[in-house]
């Protein structure tokens, strides 16, 4: 499912789901879910993304996990991006990421290519 409202400049588009996932060696699917956020705005492209398993064994963890993305213009064709995730493993263990760069995006001659990072149609 998803929802997208734009305002001004400015757009958010919001996604939920909900799938099966074969987990640990287990037989059948475990449920898993998620949540998704894209919100541009003043040329930026802040997006977010959030996921939930339950776990089915006793004595373990849920594993769950999110991450945060943000990508400035610093000109047409060039991006500063930063991100940072999160995940957390059935077995206890979390792992932390971080990454700082830049992307670059190549535009044919004459031609308005949607934007890089999200989904708004309106950015160009």
């Amino acid at each position: 499912m998803v929802a997208a409202h734009q305002l001004g400049a400015a757009y958010l588009g919001v996604g939920l789901n909900v799938a099966g996932a074969e987990r640990n060696h287990r037989s059948g699917l475990q449920p898993v879910a998620g949540a998704d956020v894209n919100l541009s705005f003043a040329g930026n492209d802040l997006l977010g993304e959030l996921v939930y398993a339950r776990s089915s064994e006793s004595g373990s963890h849920d594993e769950w996990g999110y991450y945060l993305q943000d990508a400035v213009p610093l000109r047409d064709d060039l991006y500063a991006v930063a991100r940072y995730e999160h995940f957390r493993s059935s077995r206890g263990g979390a792992i932390d990421a971080g990454l700082i760069g830049i992307a670059w995006r190549i535009h044919p001659p004459g031609r308005t290519a949607p934007p890089i990072f999200g989904s708004n149609p309106n950015v160009q």
